[in-house]
């Protein structure tokens, strides 16, 4: 009798120490999903551009590639404004085979002189970041500058 005692005494351990382990993995699981959701989700989340890169593949590779391109100044109020959509649409066109693929550069000192030539001469560089750039059959087709356009072109391009 004491063999048949210790015999479930053991099993139930060993059930014990099986829903423990599935209780950890389950906590940590949840965890992971908890943290990954509440990440911020900022301009910085979303895929970089090189400038060169821009020039390479936009401009001349020759190849039908279109694409949207956000840059960004640093420390400008309206990024927060678009951040969440363009992150949002990131995601949306990772998932969406036909979804233009969305880059951003960040617009300082460095980028100055190699940007200034891709955009319109009607530009205004004080007033008009962020934008948000179409390429599209080897060249610049089309600028938004300003929130509420680049926010409908995004929800436009997420909505067909």
């Amino acid at each position: 009798m004491s063999k048949k005692v210790k015999k479930d005494s053991t099993i139930n351990k060993i059930y014990f120490y099986i829903l423990e382990a599935i209780a950890l993995v389950f906590v940590v699981a949840l965890a992971v999903v908890l943290v990954k959701e509440f990440t911020p989700k900022t301009l910085t989340t979303v895929d970089k551009i090189s400038v060169t890169e821009l020039e390479n593949r936009a401009l001349n590779d020759g190849s039908a590639t279109s694409f949207y391109v956000i840059i960004y100044t640093a420390d400008n109020a309206e990024n927060e404004m678009i951040q969440e959509k363009v992150v949002e649409y990131y995601e949306y066109a990772k998932k969406n085979e036909g979804a233009y693929p969305i880059f951003v550069i960040e617009y300082n000192e460095d980028t100055d002189d190699r940007i200034k030539p891709l955009l319109p001469s009607t530009f205004d560089y004080d007033k008009e970041f962020p934008c948000m750039i179409t390429v599209s059959s080897n060249s610049i087709s089309n600028t938004k500058a300003t929130v509420s356009t680049i926010l409908q072109t995004l929800e436009d391009a997420m909505n067909k």
